[in-house]
């Protein structure tokens, strides 16, 4: 009796592991989806008159990316009012970032502070520089990225613009032809963009990703930007949310940025991607269910829910896994409930990404492809495991690949 008790709490122990997240998941993908299908969502509207005048200063971290700040600058300047501010930190450069961001009219902060070397540096120099003039928001952007058509006006129709930090829609693309890297872009949608409607379709936060993120000055001023943390942009909405500044999720406002090509540089990206998601997973919860159960607030317990789902290719492995174990349980003399319960995550997931691949109108969303499973699935499961023997726990930049004439 006592052995079998053992072996079915064992079961039932690996089940909930995986059953919560899975949960958590299905919840804000299929909200998500639902939401999606409402055009309104995406629509961009009217410019409002009643934030018309409201002064961007656009703050572009930028290090090394004299071949791909330009566009960028490009695509933000078609879209500046008068008032606005285009900045850029030349962060740690070896390269010409500086004078090709001077030559598209941006205003240049040049940094060098190799033992201060990271993306939270770059916006706490690109800050201090505006305080001489503060803007009403602060708009990040990373100069990899670009805009989409109608950003600028989007984001000024967002009623919560002055009030809480707002995050757009950050989505990347793949190269024709690249199935995995189609299922990378698929996972990355669903992440920025099918969960977070979710989320807002139930009134709780997201948290920032990076790129199109619109702070208002009076929260940004005092936000803790410094640093050089793995995951800059989750520490930051979660060190902002704990002091009362949940990040709202604008849908119609959009900004894009491509997948690497060279399988050296996307090898990189998805294991800085993997083990910052489980960086801030094992550091963050606690923070923010110690902080919401002590003030009674929701929004940092809907981020921590939030967090408990680790990426795609690690959920979806964690359920095999787990059907391994109950399963085995179970044949010697264990109950066959936790393996139903494991198939039924596992079914959740499933579901849920296949649900958001048709339905969600996103390109990126579009590419996927069932038979490129498996090798998105071993490429990625070498990263996760060596999160537990030998993390990456600095801040990195992704390698630009050269472009060649």
């Amino acid at each position: 009796m006592t052995l079998t008790l053992l072996i079915n709490t064992m079961g039932f122990a690996t089940a909930c592991v995986t059953l919560l997240p899975a949960l958590v998941f299905a919840g804000q993908c299929l909200l998500g989806v639902a939401a999606s299908r409402r055009s309104s969502v995406w629509r961009v509207g009217p410019h409002r008159d009643a934030v018309a005048s409201t002064r961007f200063a656009y703050l572009l971290p930028a290090h090394d990316e004299e071949q791909v700040i330009g566009d960028t600058l490009a695509a933000i300047f078609a879209q500046v009012e008068p008032g606005d501010e285009v900045v850029v930190v030349a962060d740690n450069c070896s390269d010409a970032t500086a004078e090709v961001a001077r030559r598209s009219g941006a205003s240049v902060v040049e940094r060098t502070d190799l033992q201060r070397r990271g993306k939270g540096w770059a916006l706490a120099a690109g800050r201090d520089y505006l305080k001489q003039q503060p803007p009403d928001v602060l708009v990040i952007v990373d100069a990899d990225t670009l805009i989409g058509a109608g950003f600028a006006r989007s984001l000024r129709a967002c009623p919560q613009l002055r009030e809480r930090p707002v995050q757009s829609t950050y989505v990347v693309s793949a190269a024709d032809g690249d199935e995995v890297a189609g299922i990378s872009a698929l996972a990355f949608a669903v992440r920025n963009a099918v969960r977070p409607l979710g989320l807002r379709a139930l009134g709780l936060p997201c948290l920032l990703n990076g790129s199109g993120m619109a702070i208002p000055w009076a929260i940004a001023v005092d936000a803790p930007l410094a640093g050089g943390h793995i995951g800059e942009e989750y520490r930051l909405s979660i060190d902002l949310v704990l002091e009362g500044h949940p990040t709202v999720y604008w849908p119609s406002a959009m900004v894009a940025g491509p997948l690497p090509t060279s399988d050296e540089v996307s090898a990189g990206q998805r294991r800085r991607w993997t083990h910052t998601s489980l960086t801030v997973m094992r550091d963050q919860i606690p923070r923010l269910l110690w902080g919401g159960l002590r003030r009674g607030e929701v929004a940092p317990l809907a981020l921590a829910a939030d967090l408990l789902v680790p990426p795609l290719t690690l959920l979806l492995l964690a359920h095999l896994a787990a059907l391994v174990v109950t399963a085995l349980l179970a044949l010697v003399g264990g109950s066959f409930v936790p393996v139903m319960l494991v198939l039924t995550g596992l079914a959740l997931v499933v579901s849920s990404v296949a649900a958001a691949a048709t339905l969600f109108k996103f390109p990126a969303a579009r590419r996927v492809q069932a038979a490129a499973l498996t090798r998105y699935l071993r490429r990625h499961l070498a990263h996760g495991v060596e999160f537990f023997y030998r993390p990456h726990t600095h801040w990195n930049k992704t390698a630009r690949e050269v472009v060649k004439d």
